[in-house]
């Protein structure tokens, strides 16, 4: 009975030690430490509408965009400064065809998705008070070309509601968008958070222009020291 007690106790004790290994590798995999850096990101917004690009001046024709405008706010402790910053591991699922870009408008960037995976985007920071900002737009390029207003419709918003008149179903421009945010310090020490996100809002079709704030609390970025 006392070698039973003592087997089971070792057992135990082995099953312990296994899930704390299991827990430390999860915790640090790849030499990253989960918010032990200097940065957090304390706000983070989605700002989906259309971009309308007219044909004919003064004849109701259009190519429609669909645009995911994203901005990150990025705490920085102790003043921390950002080297470099960039989107890597970039990976976009649609169950319909898309052709996505990611653009910074300000800075004359664009690229297109097809000519960047496996790639990483290099994007601009704006530094703020106690922090930076990070803003980039997901663009679903020309989902309708030349697209003629019907002769009944005599007043159109340039916003999301262009694509109820145009019969696009929400299902139908709806993607999964994941990528890393990664933010290298002047010494070296490399920041990186994982964003996984399901856009655009479904609602900008009947709404025009959605904004979704997302939940802070999932985005950690990892250090690599």
């Amino acid at each position: 009975m006392e070698k039973k007690k003592i087997f089971i106790a070792m057992v135990t004790i082995i099953i312990s030690l296994a899930i704390l290994v299991i827990a430390i590798n999860l915790i640090f995999n790849n030499n990253f430490k989960i918010n032990q850096g200097k940065f957090r990101i304390s706000d983070a917004l989605i700002t989906s509408s259309t971009i309308l690009k007219e044909k004919t001046k003064g004849e109701w024709t259009f190519d429609i965009s669909q645009n995911n405008k994203i901005a990150i706010l990025i705490q920085s402790a102790d003043n921390a400064k950002i080297k470099e910053a960039y989107l890597e591991k970039i990976r976009v699922n649609s169950k319909e065809d898309v052709r996505i870009y990611i653009e910074q408008e300000n800075h004359k960037i664009s690229y297109k998705y097809e000519e960047l995976k496996n790639e990483k985007v290099n994007i601009y920071v704006d530094e703020q008070e106690k922090g930076y900002l990070a803003e980039f737009d997901i663009i679903n390029k020309d989902i309708v070309t030349d697209f003629a207003i019907p002769e009944e419709i005599k007043e159109i918003r340039h916003d999301g509601t262009i694509l109820n008149i145009a019969g696009i179903k929400a299902s139908e421009i709806t993607f999964r968008l994941r990528y890393n945010l990664v933010i290298i310090e002047p010494e070296g020490k490399i920041n990186k958070c994982e964003f996984d996100l399901k856009i655009p809002n479904e609602k900008v079709i009947a709404e025009g222009t959605t904004i979704e704030r997302l939940d802070v609390q999932k985005l950690s970025f990892k250090v690599k020291y």
